[in-house]
């Protein structure tokens, strides 16, 4: 014997593209939609449309820190602090690359 009440089963997710801000009244505050700003994108994608910084100026700092056997995140992590990311960019898969233009394999 089953009986289908609709009302015991929580309400679908939103969609993906949607992100969800709760009221701030009670713990069952309504649900509003909006959509993310370009804001949101900059801070996960800090290089996006921006160019990479001169292989000359970053290239004694990738050898330094591979000498020092930092992973290849904690190498980006670094060159991020240490370029102008207000002009510059260098993500995970450029970085790779210009690794291994570097010899370092």
């Amino acid at each position: 014997m089953t009986t289908a009440h609709s009302s015991h089963w929580a309400a679908p997710p939103p969609p993906l593209s949607y992100m969800t801000t709760m009221g701030a009244g009670s713990l069952f505050g309504t649900c509003q939609l909006t959509r993310p700003s370009s804001a949101d994108f900059q801070a996960t994608m800090p290089n996006q449309n921006k160019p990479t910084p001169p292989i000359k100026e970053i290239e004694p700092h990738i050898t330094h820190m591979w000498k020092a056997r930092l992973n290849d995140r904690q190498i980006v992590e670094e060159l991020r602090k240490l370029i102008d990311t207000n002009q510059y960019g260098i993500g995970l898969t450029k970085f790779i690359q210009i690794r291994k233009q570097m010899g370092l394999i």
